[in-house]
């Protein structure tokens, strides 16, 4: 005779491998992992952002005719700047000369998404470039007055766009960028502001090209206004051996809102970039931006010289940039 508490333990293995009791654990366990997975995404997403809080942030948007947004949250501003299609500028990475509008193409055949296309314009034109996205999200900058609950499903929708913007930072230009009227947004006609000249180029086809004095006086309202109230100092050394590159970070630099007080060159043991200050300077919205649009690593280091910050430029970077 079996004893009553064997039978009921064989009760009990059974009800839980009936079907319907796996079904339901299997389910339990599905939603634990996907629960783990969307915590970690959204951790990585906030980590990730480009957008740095409190500042400015500068956008390329890949059309046909790229189209720079740039919006400054204290102005509530949004300034968009079209580049003609067919300006002639010089590509990062060393590809040489390139049409505006064909960077993006080559951008994604190279395996760089639009990473080419944002840094060639930061070179070539001087505006400190955070991010970049595919021409179909172009949206993401249009005047929309949504509630919270849509903007976060508009945000999600557009995790498809090919660019480096994470979620958060879609969702701020969703929320903040479409609140505003047609009033506050600023139109930059490169042409006629003389940043651009027409030429013919060198195969006889007619075109643009940048004027990079005017350049930086017109992309001046871009300033951060953040940065510049913080009134780091900043030098720019070049390492690299490469002719004229501090000077073109250092506009750049200028152009987001730092204070340049000197370009210089001279033999540093850096590979690519670093950015060098003290822990207070190094802390700075100056150091965190400078960095974001260079991708230089932070050295908490006080400087050499008088300068509260160091972008000390590197063989790596005089390669890419």
């Amino acid at each position: 005779m079996v004893p009553a508490q064997k039978i009921g333990h064989r009760k009990a293995v059974k009800e839980r491998f009936k079907p319907k009791n796996l079904l339901r654990r299997f389910l339990v366990v599905v939603a634990l992992v996907l629960s783990v997975s969307l915590v970690w995404q959204a951790f990585s997403s906030w980590q990730n952002r480009v957008w740095v809080p409190g500042a400015s942030i500068t956008v390329v948007v890949a059309s046909d005719e790229p189209v720079v947004y740039s919006y400054n949250p204290h102005s509530g501003k949004l300034f968009v700047i079209p580049i003609p299609r067919n300006t002639q500028i010089q590509a990062s990475h060393g590809y040489g000369n390139w049409f505006v509008s064909s960077l993006w193409g080559l951008g994604t055949n190279e395996g760089m998404g639009g990473e080419l296309l944002a840094t060639s314009i930061q070179k070539s034109f001087g505006i400190p470039v955070d991010g970049w996205v595919s021409g179909e999200w172009e949206g993401l900058f249009t005047s929309r007055h949504l509630g919270f609950p849509t903007a976060v499903l508009k945000a999600v929708g557009s995790g498809n766009a090919a660019s480096n913007l994470t979620f958060f930072d879609r969702l701020n230009l969703i929320t903040l960028v479409g609140s505003l009227g047609p009033a506050d947004h600023r139109g930059l006609d490169l042409e006629a502001q003389r940043v651009v000249k027409r030429s013919e180029l060198s195969d006889g086809i007619a075109g643009f090209v940048p004027v990079p004095e005017r350049a930086k006086v017109v992309f001046e309202v871009l300033r951060d206004d953040q940065v510049f109230s913080e009134e780091k100092t900043v030098s720019v050394i070049n390492s690299a051996g490469k002719p004229g590159l501090a000077g073109e970070v250092a506009q750049t630099s200028s152009v987001l809102g730092a204070r340049v007080i000197g370009i210089q060159t001279r033999e540093e043991d850096v590979e690519d970039c670093v950015l060098r200050g003290d822990r207070e300077a190094g802390d700075s919205l100056t150091a965190r931006r400078l960095a974001g649009v260079f991708e230089c690593k932070r050295q908490n280091q006080d400087s050499s010289g008088p300068a509260n910050l160091e972008i000390i430029l590197g063989r790596g970077f005089a390669e890419r940039f």
